[in-house]
């Protein structure tokens, strides 16, 4: 009846389920009745960790019978009802551990990872906008690395359109390759990664065809792109995200499905991704080179 996503990974492929017969109709009539929780999927919240839950109708007709659009999203501290969107996702979580159809055999959402949704709901603040100042210098700091790299601007709209936006994520935009296929680390080599660690996610980029930075590839080679590599090491919550470094020498990121942006957790321009609020991707794995041979899939 339903597809549950819980927009909460940057590298790896969100979560989902389907919710049918009984529980879905639970969950639409709640949410039908508590309109003021539904909001746009996509908007207000894009940042690294939890971002909300995305609901999906499967059957066109219930979009009318329940008055609501055909896909929204709960819980993701924007909306006029967040307390109750809240209660509701609470639910949901609680459907989906024991009445739900796992679309991929990674979404499995095991007791650590409920926990930390959960507490994540609780302690979601409400959105709030950074202000702009056109007229205040951004300071930033040039990386002195030992080889030659490429430099482009950031370009929001290629990565944002709604036919590539949810189908490309952190290392799609890395890369700077739009392959629509959510790429993993590996993949393009047949080695990708068994494991979340700063260890396990460098070998399988440097298996598509990458290296360190420190590590200089030729001008055949142009352009070479600079990434930045963090993880959130769990044990609750494991994931991966890249950065890339545009050319005004700040950085930008695409969280998941979610548009790009050169902002951080805080709304602050990224002058540096190893000093920037990145939420519960705490740990800062190394600086790479990504070639315009490299393979990604």
């Amino acid at each position: 009846m339903i597809k549950v996503t819980l927009d909460i990974y940057s590298g790896k492929p969100n979560p989902e389920y389907i919710l049918s017969n009984q529980s879905g109709e639970e969950t639409l009539k709640e949410i039908a009745l508590n309109s003021g929780t539904v909001t746009k999927i996509n908007t207000g919240n894009t940042k690294l960790g939890y971002r909300g839950i995305n609901i999906t109708f499967l059957y066109d007709y219930l979009s009318q019978h329940y008055n609501l659009p055909s896909s929204f999203t709960i819980a993701n501290g924007t909306s006029l009802l967040e307390s109750k969107g809240r209660e509701i996702a609470e639910n949901i979580l609680h459907r989906i551990t024991t009445k739900s159809e796992s679309i991929h055999e990674e979404s499995t959402i095991n007791s650590p990872l409920n926990k930390w949704i959960l507490t994540q709901l609780k302690s979601l603040p409400t959105i709030s906008f950074p202000e702009t100042n056109h007229n205040k210098e951004i300071e930033f700091e040039n990386l002195i690395l030992p080889c030659p790299y490429e430099k482009v601007a950031f370009e929001p709209d290629f990565w944002n359109q709604t036919e590539h936006v949810k189908k490309n994520n952190c290392y799609n935009f890395a890369t700077n390759q739009r392959t629509d296929t959510f790429a993993q680390p590996g993949r393009g080599a047949g080695q990708i990664y068994n494991k979340i660690s700063c260890e396990n996610i460098i070998k399988a980029a440097i298996a598509d065809g990458s290296q360190q930075s420190d590590s200089c590839f030729p001008e055949n080679e142009k352009p070479r792109f600079l990434m930045a590599l963090v993880v959130a090491p769990g044990p609750d919550f494991t994931d991966y995200h890249w950065y890339r470094q545009c050319s005004d020498g700040n950085w930008a990121h695409k969280p998941g499905q979610t548009p790009a942006r050169n902002t951080d957790n805080s709304n602050r321009i990224i002058t540096d991704p190893s000093i920037a609020d990145r939420g519960p991707y705490t740990e800062f794995c190394s600086y790479m080179l990504a070639p315009r041979s490299i393979n990604i899939k």
